[in-house]
């Protein structure tokens, strides 16, 4: 079982009703669909030199939550940052859910991930990372 979520949280409410559906659905697969193709180490849009990061745990936060800038642009909703805390929490208390954050510009990627097939770039955010990972 999965929810997608595409597109941006516009309130604190709707944060509140994402986590509440997300613990109750207790979905295996969470897919996170925006402009860029995951979590980097510094804003892709304006920084050439930043770095996909391609895994994240739980005991990635602290390290994770300082490098991550709020939202430049429209977003109400704290950037990339707020995202990957929540992400993060959700994990932590549903250890068996995988959370995709990846680009939703690029056509039928969403498609094929919702039909199990991650794409290559995106950044994943488990319980624990595969050896090597990150």
């Amino acid at each position: 079982m999965f929810l997608k979520l595409g597109g941006s949280l516009i309130t604190d409410k709707a944060k509140e009703l994402f986590c509440y559906l997300a613990k109750r659905i207790a979905p295996g697969r969470i897919l996170l669909a925006g402009e860029v193709d995951g979590i980097f180490t510094a804003d892709p849009l304006r920084d050439p030199e930043a770095k996909l990061v391609t895994e994240i745990t739980p005991s990635q936060t602290d390290e994770l939550t300082t490098l991550l800038p709020g939202s430049y642009g429209p977003d109400v909703t704290g950037g990339m940052a707020q995202k990957v805390r929540l992400t993060l929490e959700l994990v932590r208390e549903m250890p068996g859910t995988t959370v995709l954050i990846m680009s939703g510009r690029v056509l039928g990627i969403v498609k094929r991930a919702l039909l199990g097939s991650p794409p290559s770039r995106c950044t994943v955010i488990k319980t624990s990372c595969a050896p090597g990972g990150r």
